[in-house]
């Protein structure tokens, strides 16, 4: 499978995608009078919560939708209305249009249970998607020769020496599909894919016939519990894999036994959304955390300064970085590296 060449941006097309759930939070946000106690003047996220009686998480993430859909404006932590919020959204509006949204019923959408959520009436579990499941395998494949690929094989040509490399590791890397950019830009690599026992039995059958299958190796095991990886390694990747040790603050033990895998002068290669979040890409990170909080998970995304500062302590520098504005073709990821610069 290597990587092809696109001409256009799938972005916009994603977009219509995510952004077409925005009514369904809309709607939540009316029930819960967001924008009621918003009506006479701007207040701060806990005076909104505490007059809501709302999840303190899941609000965050609501309010950051609204606000990159253009209904709310912030500024200092305080929160008031634009003038289409107001007019329209408002139950003491007279041009109100509340109703408009009030009968919006989606059995299927993710959001479904949103306001009892934020009511606080329904507990939110953490659950594991089954990530071993043939169709979702294949749909994240697919997926990702949309611009993640590609930008990851722009990529791998700013790394130093990459065409010298010749080992890497993928965690997390589900049927390798962020493997390839590496290996079809490096044609002398091979990488050692790591993923639970039932990925990788599923992930060696969907590439027994790929170009790369000859330089691809599957190791089943669950990280969490067995991180022995290996050693030697030129390059480490970890995409969309370490949100949960962010979250759970594990990335300092993680990167201290990432060091220990790598050569001298090998490259972690971490893809990821991050912080520095510009239009329709900050509202669709909002979205993603706002759909991953209803299932567990505190954040999707990875603050820049959080990598660069846990990879500084564990032996890391010579930091680089592209922006997904900067990139041309993917999903609003930013794609980080750095060297292992001493043994820790």
């Amino acid at each position: 499978m290597e990587v092809i060449s696109l001409r256009s941006s799938f972005n916009r097309l994603n977009n219509f995608l995510a952004f077409r759930h925005i009514p369904f939070i809309i709607k939540s946000a009316i029930e819960l009078s967001f924008f009621d106690i918003l009506f006479d003047k701007a207040k701060t996220f806990e005076e909104i919560i505490e007059e809501a009686n709302t999840d303190e998480l899941t609000s965050k993430y609501v309010l950051d939708v609204l606000s990159g859909a253009g209904l709310l404006l912030e500024e200092n932590n305080r929160y008031s209305l634009n003038i289409d919020a107001k007019e329209f959204l408002c139950r003491e509006s007279e041009s109100s249009q509340v109703f408009q949204f009030e009968n919006l019923i989606d059995e299927n959408s993710p959001y479904k249970d949103l306001t009892s959520v934020l009511k606080k009436e329904k507990v939110i579990t953490s659950s594991k998607p089954n990530w071993a499941e043939l169709k979702k395998m294949q749909e994240m494949r697919q997926s990702s020769v949309a611009g993640s690929q590609q930008d990851l094989y722009n990529f791998a040509f700013g790394i130093p020496l990459f065409r010298d490399m010749r080992k890497m590791c993928d965690l997390g890397g589900n049927s390798a599909y962020y493997s390839m950019p590496f290996l079809d830009a490096n044609r002398d690599m091979e990488s050692h894919v790591f993923d639970l026992p039932e990925v990788c039995e599923q992930a060696e059958l969907i590439n027994k016939d790929d170009n790369f299958s000859e330089r691809l190796f599957f190791h089943g095991k669950n990280l969490d519990e067995d991180f022995d990886i290996g050693d030697d390694y030129d390059i480490v990747l970890a995409s969309h894999f370490l949100y949960r040790k962010y979250v759970d603050k594990s990335l300092d033990e993680f990167f201290f036994k990432v060091n220990k895998a790598l050569k001298p002068g090998g490259v972690f290669v971490s893809n990821h959304f991050g912080d520095n979040l510009v239009d329709d890409g900050k509202t669709l990170v909002a979205l993603i955390n706002l759909r991953t909080s209803l299932f567990g998970l505190k954040a999707h995304q990875i603050p820049r300064d959080a990598l660069e500062k846990t990879l500084s302590k564990n032996g890391f520098a010579n930091f680089a970085v592209c922006e997904y504005y900067v990139a041309q073709k993917g999903l609003h990821t930013m794609i980080f590296s750095a060297e292992k610069v001493k043994e820790v």
